[in-house]
């Protein structure tokens, strides 16, 4: 719903101007208990949970599953829309060890914390007996679903961060972050746009993940891929320093700390900017809008640091729960999701960026999202990193975030930003 209200907003403006739990260990998965029956209602019942799809993709996921299954039939719970809130109610029933979901759709920014909880279930047993080819999904997408080198849920889709671009105004999109400033500024005293660059400025998880990707552009760290506090200071403050350049440059909006992804979204497709920083769903509105510019709308890789180009992605996994009655038929639909089948539904019906590799090349998928074909888009692609993978993801996000607040607000240098961030998480992850 929010989805399509902020449809409406854009074509109105366009127009008009906890402590730690054991986990249960899973060493071995016995064959499927569940025999095929004729009957309909004689199906086992599994509960699928997720947030609201504002596409048809996941009911068409279980729509097909259910006329296929002889064994299983699914049925769907919807979870609040809000990532915060979603979070709270699905950590909270799991907590409690009630079976009411069987399957849930997760961010894969908390695959480590629930696993480290003993929420979910380790599906190594499961990938081995069904020959599951783990190598067949995009490597960084698997690395998001680990926890102590287990898989814990299957990669169903990711969104990356990428740089949008007027193709009208450049055919060649900066390839580092000072190039990107030059022209951002290039475009503004030409008075092609009124601004050079926006993005996310309001200083949340969303800014959290643009600040990594400065810093991990310029060899800069803060974890190890153990999770580990691992902070490299003197490349870490290269990347803080150019992300504060650019933030406090007349490049950007006055406003930016109040710019929201929605927001930036707006500005760039009224003409009001050169480049933008945002995730796949920008694409599908630029494509879908009566955009002054849409015609003239392009996609590339984020500009690279001094080391390199990063972008940090987003997504979603199907994770069995560790209360499930059912996780032999639960697995049968997780299989399903996680298929070419399945993730071919999730991306014609609903636009997500696959995890199975072979998907990106299916003629039905490239039909209707073309942008998949892309050199540039496979370009991003390659550059995607996971999010930090870590059980305390949360308290990462929310020290981090305050750091970063006063970092930008000139209350600390990047240097003591950092030392207070390693000791403030220290306590956090005991390191």
């Amino acid at each position: 719903m929010r989805k399509i209200i902020f449809m409406i907003i854009l074509a109105f403006m366009l127009s008009g101007c906890t402590g730690k739990q054991p986990k249960p260990e899973y060493t071995s998965v016995p064959e499927p208990s569940v025999q095929p029956s004729e009957a309909k209602n004689e199906k086992t019942v599994i509960i699928y949970a997720g947030g609201m799809d504002e596409t048809p993709a996941t009911m068409r996921l279980i729509e097909e599953f259910n006329r296929k299954s002889e064994n299983v039939y699914v049925k769907y719970q919807e979870l609040p829309y809000s990532l915060n809130e979603r979070y709270k109610e699905t950590s909270s029933s799991l907590a409690s060890g009630r079976s009411e979901y069987d399957v849930i759709n997760i961010e894969l920014i908390y695959n480590a914390e629930f696993a480290s909880k003993g929420y979910i279930r380790e599906l190594g047993a499961y990938i081995e007996r069904d020959g599951i080819d783990i190598s067949s999904y995009l490597p960084a997408a698997v690395t998001a679903v680990k926890y102590e080198d287990r898989i814990y849920s299957m990669p169903k889709s990711i969104a990356p961060g990428m740089l949008y671009y007027r193709s009208d105004l450049t055919e060649n999109p900066p390839e580092d972050w000072d190039r990107l400033i030059q022209m951002a500024r290039e475009a503004q005293e030409n008075g092609y746009t009124k601004y050079g660059f926006v993005f996310s400025g309001v200083i949340d998880d969303s800014f959290v993940v643009e600040a990594l990707e400065f810093i991990y552009s310029y060899g800069g760290k803060l974890m190890d891929p153990n999770g580990n506090l691992a902070v490299n200071v003197a490349e870490t403050v290269k990347g803080l320093e150019k992300l504060k350049e650019i933030y406090c440059s007349d490049i950007v909006p006055e406003d930016i700390s109040s710019i929201s992804l929605n927001d930036a979204c707006v500005s760039f497709l009224q003409g009001d900017s050169a480049f933008m920083r945002n995730l796949p769903y920008a694409w599908a509105l630029s494509t879908n809008s009566s955009s002054p510019v849409t015609k003239n709308v392009a996609i590339a890789p984020l500009p690279k640091g001094d080391k390199k180009a990063v972008t940090l992605f987003g997504g979603f996994s199907s994770a069995i729960t560790a209360s499930s009655k059912h996780p032999d038929e639960a697995w049968e639909f997780v299989k399903f999701i996680i298929s070419h089948e399945g993730q071919v539904i999730s991306a014609v019906e609903g636009g997500r960026i696959p995890t199975l590799t072979s998907v990106m090349n299916d003629n039905s998928v490239l039909e209707s999202n073309p942008h998949f074909g892309s050199r540039s888009f496979r370009a991003i692609i390659d550059n995607a990193h996971p999010r930090p993978v870590t059980p305390h993801y949360s308290s990462f996000m929310r020290i981090f975030q305050e750091n970063l607040s006063q970092y930008l607000r000139d209350q600390l240098s990047a240097e003591e930003m950092l030392v207070q961030f390693a000791n403030q998480m220290s306590g956090v992850v005991g390191g």
